[in-house]
C-alpha cells in the first residue's frame, strides 16, 4: 500500500492530506514472467546466508530486519534446533508476504475510525505519550504489551469489527452503518454429526428446534463477525466501536458461550484451535509499534472525501465504491 504525501516540503507544513492508495490485491500471483513469492524468498534467503558467511557490511548495514535475524539465529542454533534452507525459506515467506496486505487494511481501518473518533486518539496519544517518560527509547515487547488502551484500540476493538485477517476467510456482505465486512470460516463434515444451537430456530416447517441433523461432506459456513457482534453475547452496543469495553471483565454471557478462539476474550477474528492463525501475535506488535509511533507526533482527521469499505478477499477503503482501487485520503497534522 503506497502512502502518498501530497503537498511541497510537507515537514514544514501545518498539516498534510495523505492518500492511501493501491491495489493490495492479487500481489502474490506475480504478472507474465515474474517472480513468485517463493522466488523471492529464496533470492533474499541466499543473499543474507552469502552476506552472513562472508561477514560483509551488506549485513552488518541491514542487521536490524527480521530475515536477517531469521538467518543469523539459524546459523547459531544447535544441530537439533537448526532449520534446514528450505524451511528457513519457508518462514521467509510467510514473514514476508502472510498478513502483509491484511495487516495494512487492519491498519487503514484503524486510522479512519481515530480520525473518526477524536476522543479515543486524544486518550491514546496520552497514554503513549506517558509510557515514553519511563520507557527506553526503543520499548521492548513486553513495554508495549503493557499498554492496556493501546491493546484496546489496537488489537480487539478493530477485530470485533472483523476487520483483522480478513483474507483467512471468505467474505460475504457488510452492514451499512458499520460498513464491517461479514468474515466467515468454511468447514467441512467429515460423518454425520448433530449441531446443537446456542438458542431454538424455526425450520420450514413451522416446528422449532435447537439442534440440527448435518449430514456427511456437508460444507458449513460459520460467520465470525456474527460470532464477534453477537448482541445477545457481548450486549445491545455490540456493533459500536468502544475501546474502553476491553478495560473491564467481558460479560459473564461470553464466558459461558466457551467460544473457541485463539485469543483469551473469546474472539473468533484469528479463528482458533489446530487452524488458529500462527502469526496472530506478530501481526498484533507490527499494529502496536506503528500506532506507539505515529499517534505520538500526527494528529488524524478525516479529509472531505466519504469513505466506502468495500468487500473481497481483503477489507479496502474506496471514495468510489464503483471502482475497486482502494484510497483512504486523511488529513494529517502535528499533534500538539
Amino acid at each position: 500500500m503506497l502512502c502518498e504525501a501530497r503537498g511541497q516540503e510537507w515537514r514544514k507544513r501545518e498539516s498534510l492530506i495523505i492518500s492511501c492508495e493501491g491495489d493490495v490485491r492479487g500481489r502474490l500471483s506475480p504478472p507474465s514472467g515474474g517472480k513468485g513469492g517463493g522466488a523471492i524468498s529464496l533470492e533474499l534467503f541466499n543473499e543474507k546466508k552469502a552476506a552472513l558467511e562472508s561477514g560483509s557490511g551488506a549485513f552488518k548495514n541491514s542487521h536490524t530486519d527480521i530475515l536477517s535475524i531469521l538467518v543469523e539465529a539459524n546459523s547459531k542454533a544447535s544441530d537439533a534446533d537448526k532449520l534446514p534452507d528450505h524451511e528457513v525459506v519457508a518462514q521467509m515467506s510467510t514473514l514476508t508476504f502472510a498478513a502483509m496486505d491484511t495487516t495494512s487494511s487492519a491498519l487503514c481501518r484503524l486510522f479512519w475510525l481515530l480520525a473518526k473518533n477524536q476522543d479515543v486518539q486524544d486518550r491514546l496519544r496520552a497514554e503513549i505519550r506517558g509510557a515514553k517518560q519511563n520507557f527506553d527509547e526503543k520499548p521492548t515487547h513486553d513495554q508495549l504489551a503493557g499498554l492496556t488502551y493501546l491493546d484496546a484500540v489496537c488489537i480487539h476493538q478493530p477485530q470485533q469489527l472483523g476487520e483483522s485477517k480478513a483474507t483467512t476467510f471468505t467474505p460475504i456482505g457488510y452492514r451499512t452503518e458499520s460498513s464491517a465486512i461479514d468474515v466467515l470460516t468454511i468447514a467441512r463434515t467429515r460423518k454425520d454429526a448433530i449441531l446443537p444451537l446456542s438458542k431454538p430456530v424455526k425450520t420450514a416447517d413451522g416446528k422449532h428446534t435447537q439442534e440440527l441433523f448435518v449430514p456427511e461432506d456437508t460444507l458449513i459456513f460459520a460467520s465470525l463477525l456474527g460470532s464477534n457482534t453477537n448482541p445477545d453475547l457481548w450486549g445491545p452496543d455490540s456493533y459500536e466501536w468502544k475501546p474502553e469495553r476491553w478495560l473491564t471483565p467481558v460479560p459473564d454471557s461470553v464466558v459461558e458461550a466457551r467460544i473457541p478462539g485463539v485469543t483469551l476474550i473469546c474472539e473468533m477474528t484469528f479463528i482458533g484451535g489446530g487452524r488458529s492463525c500462527i502469526g496472530f501475535r506478530f501481526s498484533e506488535m507490527e499494529m502496536k509499534a506503528i500506532i506507539y509511533v505515529l499517534i505520538d507526533h500526527f494528529k488524524l482527521s478525516l479529509a472531505k472525501q466519504e469513505i466506502t469499505w468495500i468487500m473481497g478477499g481483503l477489507t479496502s477503503p474506496s471514495v468510489d465504491p464503483n471502482q475497486l482501487k482502494p484510497q483512504m485520503p486523511l488529513v494529517v497534522s502535528r499533534a500538539a
